[in-house]
């Protein structure tokens, strides 16, 4: 081959690697080109995103600015209204209360409740409660004014509804007035009674239940007397109430603090209400604490004034009135109480017994929840106390307790707490 052709051939080859780099390159930019509009159209586009957003978070950030201005402004003068308000109001209670020291009027007598009403330190539904009084319990009236009657009660004034009150004596009545004298029996009464069963029986509320886990012997015995002339409870009524009571026949004490001090602080904390069967030694030597438990709105009932190891049905009939009177006698003319409720003594009880107490005015109440927690010395575990009387918790339970026990004022508080968690509330124990 000669050289010119071979020059010709290699000048043809570079052209061609050369037109085909060129083609290379003006690829790349076209598609460099396509990559770069779409970038840019995409960056245009969020930015007139961007730009909405944030013109339309300013807007709405001004209008809310201007809302909560706005609404800063007339929180202002709602402030200044209810301000304006509370004064007024203060000043219609100021007024109120003047007119009502002013516009009592004199009416005095007995009266008489239509149904468990609330005894009030003031006339005002917001008062402290003093004392909650029975159906049919006789009261003395000495003014009334705009819906409510003030009475005399244990020595002190206090104030109830003047709707749940009447002049008219209750045929179902049990209690005696304040101003009467001491229940006594006549001949004719004792004659009646002496007619009736005399055989001592002993009381226990056994371990037998039913579905409801109500115990089967007070149950039993509950309807064995009922619509018979004898006023009693051994159990509740088949409702979500349970009934605290407490057989009061000495004090025990703590670290000089009484039990029943605890115990009333505990009841108080918690709003719940007790009744307390008091022997006359108990009352005699707690006169304060019984004079705190009605001031405080429990009941104080009898547990009579001997408290005999074998109970009063072992006593003959006339001794066994005798002991009734002179326990009532006592607790009236020392705390000027009526007494309505009645626990034997030693849980003994003859039918000729509960006739005595019910001629009397009493009703008697026994119970069904019971532990032997009355020894002070022998007093069970807490722990297994607590389990006790939740396992026996039932519809209508009536606890029978002694406060002298340290294991009762140990778990009380928290008792009352997981009876209330169990959908349970405490019963005030009206007749």
């Amino acid at each position: 081959m000669k050289k010119y052709e071979r020059k010709e051939i290699c000048a043809n080859q570079i052209f061609s690697l050369r037109f085909a780099i060129f083609r290379c390159r003006l690829l790349y930019l076209k598609n460099l080109v396509g990559i770069m509009k779409k970038f840019v159209i995409s960056i245009v586009v969020l930015m007139l995103l961007t730009g909405c957003t944030n013109q339309s978070l300013v807007q709405t950030t001004q209008e809310d600015t201007v809302e909560l201005e706005t609404t800063g402004s007339e929180l202002d003068e709602v402030s200044t209204s209810l301000l304006d308000e509370s004064v007024t109001v203060e000043k219609l209670q100021d007024d109120s209360e003047k007119n009502l020291a002013q516009t009592w009027k004199e009416a005095e007598g007995t009266v008489y409740t239509t149904q468990c009403i609330n005894l009030y330190q003031e006339p005002s539904l917001k008062s402290n409660v003093v004392s909650i009084i029975s159906p049919g319990d006789a009261l003395k009236q000495t003014a009334t004014q705009n819906g409510w009657i003030k009475v005399a009660y244990c020595g002190e004034e206090y104030y109830a509804q003047e709707k749940y009150i009447t002049t008219k004596k209750p045929q179902n009545a049990f209690s005696v007035s304040h101003e009467e004298t001491i229940h006594t029996l006549t001949t004719e009464q004792i004659d009646k009674i002496k007619k009736l069963d005399a055989e001592v029986k002993g009381y226990g509320s056994g371990k037998e239940r039913d579905q409801e886990n109500r115990p089967v012997m007070p149950a039993s015995l509950q309807e064995y007397y009922r619509g018979k002339d004898y006023n009693i409870t051994f159990i509740g009524d088949n409702t979500k109430y349970v009934f605290l009571t407490f057989d009061m026949g000495w004090e025990y004490s703590n670290d000089g603090i009484r039990n029943t001090e605890r115990l009333l602080d505990i009841l108080k904390e918690k709003d719940v209400k007790a009744a307390f069967f008091v022997t006359h030694e108990y009352a005699n030597h707690s006169k304060d604490l019984v004079e705190r438990m009605i001031k405080e709105g429990h009941i104080v009932g009898s547990h009579g004034y001997s408290h005999p190891d074998n109970g009063i049905p072992s006593l003959p009939l006339n001794e066994q009135i005798e002991d009734t009177i002179n326990m009532q006698k006592y607790i009236k003319d020392t705390f000027q109480y009526d007494m309505y409720m009645y626990r034997f003594s030693s849980s003994y009880y003859s039918d000729m017994s509960l006739a005595m107490v019910n001629t009397m005015g009493y009703h008697t109440s026994f119970w069904s929840v019971e532990s032997i927690d009355w020894l002070v010395d022998e007093q069970p575990d807490p722990t297994q106390l607590m389990k006790e009387y939740m396992d026996e918790l039932h519809p209508g339970a009536i606890y029978m307790m002694h406060a002298v026990s340290n294991s009762n004022m140990e778990i009380m508080s928290q008792f009352i707490d997981q009876v209330r968690e169990a959908g349970y509330e405490f019963g005030y124990y009206c007749r």
